[in-house]
């Protein structure tokens, strides 16, 4: 039950990082085709990192974070800073029926044929203090097989 709890909460604080300051940014350029994503979790009452991988085909040249805004989230970012391949800032969410109370600093480096993320977060879940880490590390693959 926590591991899923945990999982949850890992997703929501990664899909809010994204969209919280989409109007903040410029799009990040993408190569189109096949890449390979490696998520590795670590948080407050995991016995060990969570690890989950996926290739998806790509077909755009650009990744707008606009795409992932969710209605009704509540939060801020600031301390952007973005140069060409790197991207970093920090988030704080007021939280709310589907999210507690977060704060995280992520930073995003990102190359033409690879990319990592990184988010350590912050919040309280159940009346107890949590910490996460997320590392995510793309890869690109080559075409996409047909």
């Amino acid at each position: 039950m926590l591991l899923r709890s945990v999982l949850a909460l890992t997703a929501i604080i990664m899909i809010t990082s994204v969209s919280a300051f989409a109007s903040q940014i410029k799009p990040i350029p993408v190569l189109p085709g096949s890449w390979h994503s490696k998520v590795t979790t670590s948080a407050t009452g995991l016995p060990q990192p969570v690890v989950k991988e996926d290739t998806q085909c790509v077909d755009k040249t650009e990744y707008n974070p606009e795409e992932m805004v969710p209605a009704g989230e509540k939060c801020s970012v600031s301390n952007v800073k973005q140069k060409s391949n790197f991207l970093e800032y920090d988030m704080t969410c007021s939280g709310g029926d589907q999210m507690p109370p977060v704060k995280a600093h992520v930073v995003l480096k990102h190359e033409k044929k690879s990319y990592e993320m990184t988010m350590d977060g912050i919040s309280e879940f159940q009346g107890q203090k949590f910490e996460s880490k997320v590392q995510v590390v793309g890869t690109y693959k080559g075409k996409c097989k047909q």
